[in-house]
């Protein structure tokens, strides 16, 4: 930035830096009050903070940028640079979204001819040596109102009658119904990112 922005640019110009504006004003109110309040502070250094955030703050209410004094740029400058990384940050989440979106949409329509019944996730874990079923995990949070244990009853009588009659009889732990002696947080020490309705 040389101070040639487009003179009709004033608004775009706003509107981006307006959130490290906002943040960098905050942040010097913040720390003017705690010198305001020790004994002993710098007059000066208050003052040159106070001043600071007066200029800022006439930045906020600017409407063209295409004609800054040179004091006004250099308060300019990292606002625009802090803006611009957010605004990157912003654009990758968008299309990490948007990979998702698409993904999603593939999925939908290779199961388009189906009815979902049920949807199960692998988690595998280093924490362990059985096998665990879990209606809940750590991805989001349910509403505590909702009883879910008749809609896993089925699955949960299944998948226990199939576990006692395998041969080796692997260890294996469900939690499709509630116990309180041994809740389902404390069997997943590493907080997976699942969860089921």
């Amino acid at each position: 930035m040389d101070g040639s922005l487009e003179p009709d640019s004033g608004q775009e110009m706003q509107a981006a830096i307006n959130h490290p504006l906002k943040m960098e004003i905050d942040a010097l109110t913040r720390r003017l009050m705690r010198l305001r309040m020790q004994d002993g502070a710098d007059p000066a250094l208050i003052h040159e903070l106070g001043d600071r955030r007066l200029k800022l703050r006439r930045l906020g209410w600017l409407t063209r940028f295409d004609n800054l004094a040179k004091s006004d740029r250099t308060l300019l400058l990292p606002l625009a640079e802090r803006a611009r990384q957010r605004y990157q940050r912003v654009l990758a989440e968008l299309e990490r979204q948007q990979k998702m979106l698409k993904s999603a949409k593939r999925f939908r329509s290779l199961l388009s001819d189906y009815e979902i019944k049920a949807v199960v996730s692998l988690y595998l874990s280093s924490h362990g040596t059985g096998l665990g079923a879990f209606n809940r995990g750590f991805l989001y949070s349910l509403r505590q109102r909702v009883n879910r244990t008749t809609a896993f009853r089925d699955l949960d009588r299944v998948l226990v009658e199939t576990a006692a009659a395998r041969p080796g009889k692997i260890p294996f732990l469900s939690t499709l119904r509630p116990n309180r002696l041994l809740p389902w947080q404390d069997l997943l020490p590493d907080q997976p990112q699942l969860g089921g309705e």
